[in-house]
């Protein structure tokens, strides 16, 4: 059954723990200009702790395609090797969508 047609209406945004890609470089997938890739690690992770991510999806999102999302459709969470013929395990727990923070605006000194 097909609710979307033949591909998935606007941007999917792929947050990767990447082995050998920097924190912080992005690239598109290339299976589809419609997702960018987003290393927010890179490396062995601990086995000791856990790691506690947070990213703004709309910022990320203005950052990757440009413009403003329509909203968020969907969260999927994933392991895998990337085709490197490895074998990848992970542990996930308690994620949350939350409201964006909103700082409120800074006063310049000159400001009364």
């Amino acid at each position: 059954m097909r609710i979307f047609g033949e591909t998935l209406p606007g941007h999917a945004l792929s947050f990767v723990w990447a082995s050998r890609v920097s924190p912080g470089r992005r690239w598109r997938n290339p299976h589809s200009d419609d997702t960018a890739m987003i290393a927010v690690r890179s490396g062995r992770a601990p086995t000791d702790h856990w790691v506690r991510e947070e990213v703004d999806l709309v910022e990320e999102h203005r950052r990757s395609f440009g413009g403003e999302p329509d909203g968020v459709m969907a969260l999927a969470v994933m392991t895998d090797s990337d085709a490197l013929c490895a074998d990848a395990s992970a542990e996930f727990a308690d994620f949350r969508l939350l409201p964006r923070r909103v700082e409120p605006p800074t006063q310049s000194p000159n400001e009364e």
